[in-house]
């Protein structure tokens, strides 16, 4: 009797030993899994708010980018556009000027002409008395030369190149006749006239030349 009840009491013992190691193994694990799930659940928002972040930051990288790109894209349109006036403006202003120069080199060819009548109508008495000192040095009155020179000037000014040697270009004048051996006034108040028709004829040349030239940079 006594060494059966020794038996079952040992066995009850081996019995509760293994129940408590088994219930120690149960909570233990039930200790870690509940300590991991909590740990995940603490660290769950932050990890949250740090790819939220993230994200949030790529974004306003990529509209950081495309705005750069915006502006970009808007400063070479402006540029291109600010280009193509100003060079539609310098069209306009060099069309502009050659007006303004094909009316003042008309205005000369009139006044030349003008200068022309005007000697004529004097008679050759009247102009030799009135440039006495011109007709006694052989060079041309004031007036006319005051005109011819203004030309010039604006030849050498405004269209440059061989402007002024084709203005004073002598080939193609033809030899002013003598009315009288003896009538020198009337000699040189007929080359004046000559001379100056012949100015008015080169220049009308330079004003053809110059006409063609603004065609062609249209």
């Amino acid at each position: 009797m006594l060494s059966g009840g020794f038996a079952w009491a040992m066995g009850w013992k081996s019995s509760h030993d293994s129940m408590v190691i088994f219930l120690s193994t149960v909570f233990g694990l039930v200790g870690s899994f509940t300590i991991f799930f909590l740990a995940k659940l603490l660290t769950a928002p932050a990890k949250l708010e740090k790819e939220a972040n993230e994200k949030a930051a790529r974004i306003e990288n990529r509209f950081v980018e495309m705005e750069k790109r915006i502006v970009a894209a808007h400063k070479k349109h402006t540029d291109l556009l600010e280009s193509q006036i100003q060079t539609l403006q310098t069209q306009l202003d060099d069309r502009e000027k050659r007006l303004k120069i094909e009316e003042a080199l008309g205005d000369y060819h009139l006044l030349i002409l003008s200068r022309v009548r005007e000697i004529e109508r004097m008679g050759s008495f009247e102009f030799t008395n009135k440039n006495a000192e011109s007709y006694t040095r052989e060079v041309f009155d004031p007036d006319t030369q005051k005109l011819l020179n203004e030309v010039e000037a604006f030849l050498g000014t405004k269209i440059k190149g061989a402007s002024i040697a084709t203005f004073r270009d002598p080939a193609g004048r033809p030899p002013t006749p003598t009315k009288s051996q003896s009538d020198f006034k009337g000699n040189y108040w007929q080359a004046v006239i000559d001379h100056l028709k012949h100015r008015a004829t080169r220049l009308m040349k330079i004003i053809d030349k110059y006409t063609e030239n603004k065609g062609e940079n249209k």
